[in-house]
């Protein structure tokens, strides 16, 4: 599903929502220069709210077989010594959508990717349905967890 996402790309960057500054502050705030590794940086939605915030930012988007050769490999920030210990930080934040802004936005969600035009188009049409009898607008939740390590002075 993750090889999914690029589907439409443009639509994906367009309809996907940014991340709280509150965040992108606080990565800065804590960050011991200007430069930024985005890894999974995707169409680079967050890249370019560190670039706004100043930063020089490295983005990478992985191929999943790379990663699924990490993750088998048991690679962890911790184990290569080369970071400090990794912080979590926990954001909750809002936004309130249109009929058409979540419209927009529910096609580049994993499942709905992979569907043939004309059952996007029905799903679309219930969900559409459904926004108007909350009055065409609501409010999503969101959580967005970060993990953070600096980088050691050793190599």
């Amino acid at each position: 599903m993750a090889e999914s996402f690029g589907t439409d790309a443009q639509r994906y960057d367009q309809a996907r929502p940014g991340y709280p500054d509150a965040l992108v502050a606080r990565i800065v705030a804590g960050s011991p220069g200007p430069d930024v590794l985005d890894v999974g940086c995707g169409t680079g939605i967050a890249a370019r709210q560190f670039q706004t915030a100043g930063c020089a930012v490295l983005g990478v988007e992985p191929d999943a077989r790379m990663a699924e050769f990490a993750r088998a490999c048991g690679l962890q920030i911790r184990e290569t010594g080369r970071f400090n210990e990794p912080e979590q930080w926990r954001f909750d934040w809002e936004r309130t959508y249109t009929r058409d802004q979540w419209l927009a936005l529910l096609p580049t969600t994993g499942g709905l990717t992979q569907l043939p035009p004309d059952k996007t188009a029905v799903i679309l049409e219930a969900v559409g349905t459904a926004v108007d009898t909350l009055g065409g607008r609501f409010t999503m939740q969101y959580t967005t967890l970060a993990t953070t390590a600096a980088r050691t002075g050793t190599s």
